[in-house]
């Protein structure tokens, strides 16, 4: 028979199984992009994931701020136009208020606040999906890039793969 200290330790035990499960999902992630409003993650078949504020569409979901919020599990980002979810995708940044990510094909797409045009898509208006950068000269290739305190300086952590840099296309 049990006594109620045996039945409270084995609910522990279950919860505590429960909680460490979604840690191996996430054994896929590649990349990672933090800030004051939002996260963003890039797993390793290409899908691109956001949790946190939705300030002018930041998380990609296909919805404003008004109508949404915050989210606060990863969800997967929409692709262009509402059709299924992003995919293909080599890296993400993530901004204060939106996100860019470049596909394998080279386009790079962005969404969230625009306002101060910061989705290179030639308007202001912000996006609730990810719409196309206009790249007719400059394009972003995009890094894994950290800025991290050190004696009240920072110093920029770049990896191999991916330096942050402009190529000026002719």
């Amino acid at each position: 028979m049990k006594t109620s200290v045996d039945w409270h330790v084995s609910v522990v035990a279950v919860a505590l199984v429960i909680a460490q499960a979604p840690a191996a999902r996430s054994a896929d992630v590649v990349s990672i992009w933090g800030g004051a409003r939002g996260t963003i993650v890039m797993k390793s078949d290409g899908t691109v994931w956001t949790w946190g504020g939705n300030l002018g569409g930041k998380l990609g979901l296909g919805v404003d701020s008004a109508t949404l919020n915050r989210v606060l599990v990863p969800s997967e980002v929409h692709g262009p136009g509402d059709a299924g979810y992003l995919n293909s995708i080599t890296a993400i940044m993530g901004g204060e208020v939106h996100n860019v990510a470049l596909k394998s094909d080279g386009t790079v797409l962005a969404w969230g606040n625009n306002v101060f045009g910061q989705l290179g898509n030639g308007t202001t208006n912000e996006a609730h999906l990810p719409v196309q950068v206009g790249c007719p000269r400059y394009c972003l290739c995009l890094t894994k890039t950290a800025m991290i305190p050190s004696n009240m300086r920072k110093r920029k952590i770049t990896s191999a793969m991916n330096r942050f840099r402009a190529t000026r296309f002719s």
